[in-house]
C-alpha cells in the first residue's frame, strides 16, 4: 500500500470506532432479527422523519453561516454552458440512476407486502418526486456550506473542491 495511507491514519487501530461499529451492527442485528414489520417497519417510521429533522436543522444551520450567500448564488444562477459537457450529463445520470434504483428496489421489494389494490405506479412516483425534492433541499445545505469555505479559505468557488482535497 502507499505510505500516505498510512501517514494519513486510514489503517490506524481506534477502539471507539471500533467500538461504535459493533453497537451498531448489534443494534441492526435486532432490528433485522424482528422481521419487516415488527423491526425494519417500527424502526423505518422512527428513523426516517429523524433524518429529515436533522437534515432540515443541519440546512437551516449551513444557510446562516457566514458566505452562504456566495454558495446560494452559485446554486440558484448555474453556469448553463456546462450543460454542453458529456462528463455533466454522465455524473448526472450516474448520481439519478443510483438513488432512483435504490427506491425502486424497496418498492418492489416491499410490493409483496401491500394489498393487492395498491397504485404501484403513484407510489413509484411519489418516491421519485421526494427523492428529487429532497436532493434539491440538500444541495441548498450543501451549497451554503460552500459558499462559507470559500469566504473562510479565499479560494474561488470553482477551485474550492479541488484545491482543498488536494
Amino acid at each position: 500500500m502507499h505510505e500516505s495511507a498510512y501517514q494519513n491514519g486510514i489503517f490506524e487501530f481506534v477502539p471507539i470506532v471500533v467500538v461504535s461499529v459493533v453497537i451498531i451492527w448489534a443494534i441492526l442485528w435486532l432490528i433485522v432479527r424482528k422481521g419487516i414489520n415488527a423491526g425494519i417497519g417500527k424502526f423505518s417510521k422512527f428513523a426516517v422523519p429523524l433524518l429529515f429533522v436533522l437534515i432540515v436543522l443541519i440546512v437551516l444551520f449551513s444557510v446562516t453561516l457566514p458566505g452562504a450567500s456566495v454558495g446560494l448564488v452559485k446554486f440558484l444562477q448555474p453556469d448553463w454552458s456546462m450543460l454542453t459537457h458529456p462528463d455533466i450529463w454522465l455524473a448526472a445520470f450516474g448520481q439519478i440512476i443510483f438513488s432512483l434504483s435504490l427506491g425502486m428496489g424497496i418498492i418492489l421489494t416491499y410490493a409483496s407486502y401491500l394489498p393487492d389494490n395498491t397504485n404501484l405506479t403513484k407510489n413509484a412516483v411519489t418516491v421519485i418526486a421526494a427523492n428529487c425534492g429532497f436532493e434539491v433541499f440538500n444541495a441548498i445545505g450543501v451549497f451554503g456550506i460552500l459558499g462559507f469555505m470559500t469566504t473562510q479559505t479565499g479560494i474561488p468557488f470553482n477551485n474550492l473542491i479541488t484545491e482543498v482535497l488536494v
